[in-house]
């Protein structure tokens, strides 16, 4: 499983650094050429990869950061952050699923990566025998509007087989959590 999302900035607390991508549909180009090589090497030693395309947790920046490029807020951290509140967090994060402008940077994004072509090998992403299959996210929660999380969940899915019809879909979440 392989991360092929982080949302800056990179001054923000809880982020992998450098981000792949410190702001809406703009990428690191070095980031995206060390996803080619990767996947470069993992062909060479016959794995293969589970793609996550974003993060429903603070440490990639993740949708909390979608939200926050939209609405231009403070996002809520957890603890340790001081006055930190796991719940605050991932009721800011779970907006994501309504918020149309979040939605669409973050499906700006999907597309990105689904269509990317290996700078290595010139081989679409989409084509890639190395990749198992495309993950929604890391442990996404539809806590605040189940019906909306099922939406992102069967619009994102169907995006992603517009593209690439041959490669598995998955949620990513852990299973029987508040969805």
């Amino acid at each position: 499983r392989i991360m092929a999302s982080s949302e800056g900035p990179d001054d923000q607390p809880w982020r992998m650094l450098p981000s792949l991508q410190p702001q809406p549909s703009t990428y690191h180009p070095a980031l995206l050429e060390g996803l080619d090589y990767l996947l470069v090497e993992m062909a060479k030693r016959d794995m293969t990869a589970v793609v996550c395309l974003g993060n429903f947790w603070p440490w990639s920046g993740g949708m909390a950061q979608y939200v926050q490029w939209q609405k231009g807020d403070d996002i809520p951290y957890p603890p340790p952050a001081e006055e930190g509140s796991w719940v605050k967090y991932q009721m800011y994060t779970a907006q994501f699923y309504k918020d149309k402008e979040a939605l669409a940077a973050y499906w700006s994004h999907v597309q990105e990566i689904v269509n990317r072509v290996n700078s290595l090998t010139g081989l679409p992403y989409k084509d890639d025998p190395t990749i198992m299959s495309w993950q929604l996210a890391n442990e996404p929660r539809g806590i605040l509007n189940k019906r909306a999380y099922r939406s992102w969940i069967r619009k994102t899915a169907k995006l992603i087989k517009s593209i690439d019809s041959t490669h598995l879909v998955s949620i990513g979440s852990e299973g029987a959590t508040p969805s």
